[in-house]
């Protein structure tokens, strides 16, 4: 046999073993790709999350990977990468990431997260009706970075998205970055160092912040996907609010006479709440609505009306909950003021 047909021979062996291995590959992953949970997700929803970086804050971490998101193995977090130079704390629900430091205080700060992580589990249950256990979301423990400084907070966000800062982040302490399609919500929670600088249970504190943006977890968790899904941004972060505030036994009632012509004039139930004249009415002003229901009906109701915003726009929402937003607006502001004057009659 001379020699340029052995060459030849040797060369089509070869492309055949390359085209096998990339083959083998390729059958590989997807033999580990997360079944699809929602096989058809309508164009309505899919325009509704893409569009989710309109309510920003918290919100702007979620992404849509529409036969995704893939990669659910811890292994393959952030956190574990050899050059990231993270450390971990971990038990059977959760995986808390932090920076080793000489006096180990950053790992003290670890411990404390898994615990009150594990501590929430419950009420988030309670309110919300499941939490997302690793057996419900391909087997991946929910991830919680520690950041030690503002830019490493930046930083890791930026990473987790893998892409550039969607919107302003920059005056948030916590955030949920999500990747939402057909294989579910995967999801990763971002710590910014000031809950560690505040006392625990304050409004900043770690407790309060843990608890909030796990209730977003728990939330985008919830979404039926395969339904024609919409919300408010108050919905959302609102309900974060109330959530956590709840929890920590945190409550502020509005008694500012500029908030509550605020809300009386601006914040319509059926839309996003304006976010320039009064900074971040989607939290204060939603939390204040979740507590006017609470009020009004009551804890149960409450939490339907979370449960049911799982598989529906707002709109059809009020209509199935047998609430006018019109009307619902009038009694939460008369409530509002009714209360303000009862405070005022009590002080005298």
């Amino acid at each position: 046999m001379n020699k340029k047909i052995v060459t030849t021979l040797l060369s089509v062996v070869g492309v055949f073993a390359v085209l096998a291995m990339l083959m083998g590959k390729v059958y590989k992953e997807g033999q580990s790709r997360p079944p699809i949970k929602y096989s058809k997700i309508s164009d309505n929803t899919v325009n509704f999350l893409r569009g989710l970086v309109r309510l920003g804050g918290h919100m702007m971490g979620v992404n849509f990977v529409l036969n995704g998101p893939y990669d659910w193995e811890n292994s393959k977090d952030l956190g574990q990468k050899s050059d990231e130079g993270w450390s971990l704390e971990e038990d059977e629900f959760f995986i808390v990431y932090y920076k080793k430091d000489k006096e180990a205080v950053w790992q003290g700060y670890a411990q404390n997260v898994l615990r009150a992580a594990n501590e929430n589990i419950m009420p988030l249950t309670r309110l919300m009706g499941k939490y997302y256990l690793p057996q419900d979301q391909n087997g991946r423990k929910l991830p919680i970075y520690l950041a030690t400084s503002q830019d490493e907070y930046f930083e890791t966000i930026t990473k987790l998205m893998e892409s550039a800062s969607q919107s302003d982040i920059s005056r948030s302490i916590g955030i949920t970055v999500s990747f939402m399609g057909g294989a579910g919500c995967k999801a990763s929670i971002v710590l910014h160092p000031i809950c560690f600088q505040e006392p625990p249970r304050s409004p900043n504190g770690y407790l309060r912040v843990l608890m909030h943006e796990m209730n977003h977890y728990v939330f985008l968790s919830s979404l039926d996907l395969s339904k024609n899904i919409g919300f408010c941004n108050w919905q959302i972060e609102g309900l974060a609010d109330y959530c956590a505030n709840d929890f920590m036994d945190y409550k502020t009632p509005i008694r500012d006479s500029l908030r509550m012509q605020f809300i009386e004039d601006s914040c319509m139930l059926l839309t996003d709440f304006p976010d320039k004249r009064m900074l971040d009415s989607e939290y204060w002003a939603g939390e204040s609505y979740y507590r006017f229901l609470e009020k009004k009906q009551g804890k149960e109701f409450v939490r339907k009306f979370i449960q049911t915003t799982y598989q529906h726009k707002t709109e059809t929402l009020f209509s199935r909950m047998d609430l006018d937003p019109e009307d619902e607006h009038e009694e939460w502001v008369k409530s509002l003021r009714a209360e303000a004057i009862a405070d005022l009659k009590g002080n005298d």
